[in-house]
């Protein structure tokens, strides 16, 4: 069986704020996993964080586009790499998110 390694991807660049001024909370995540002892309790390894990019909401508007489009693809490459380091060298990565934006990183990887 291969071994689990936890890799933290507490990214929230996929959400708009909750409210104007604001930044969506759901970054938060994975620590709170980790207080729970996640690491522990699956008997896994550990694989580190890919820091997010600073959420900033500049000065984007409603018909800008994608919202933090620059960041999201950085960030999902970095992700990516990160995961498909640890598949070749035999391992399983359990990704803890952030919000659904995270699923992109994961999917890249062949």
């Amino acid at each position: 069986m291969r071994n689990l390694v936890v890799v933290d991807a507490p990214s929230n660049l996929g959400l708009r704020p909750p409210a104007p001024g604001t930044v969506p909370g759901c970054y938060k995540l994975a620590g709170a996993l980790r207080e729970q002892g996640i690491v522990r309790r699956l008997g896994a390894l550990e694989g580190g964080v890919v820091v997010p990019p600073r959420y900033d909401r500049g000065d984007w508007q409603e018909g800008d586009g994608v919202f933090n489009a620059a960041a999201l693809a950085s960030y999902t490459r970095r992700l990516a790499d990160r995961v498909e380091r640890h598949l070749r060298a035999g391992e399983l990565p359990v990704v803890l998110g952030g919000d659904c934006s995270i699923q992109l990183g994961a999917s890249l990887v062949p």
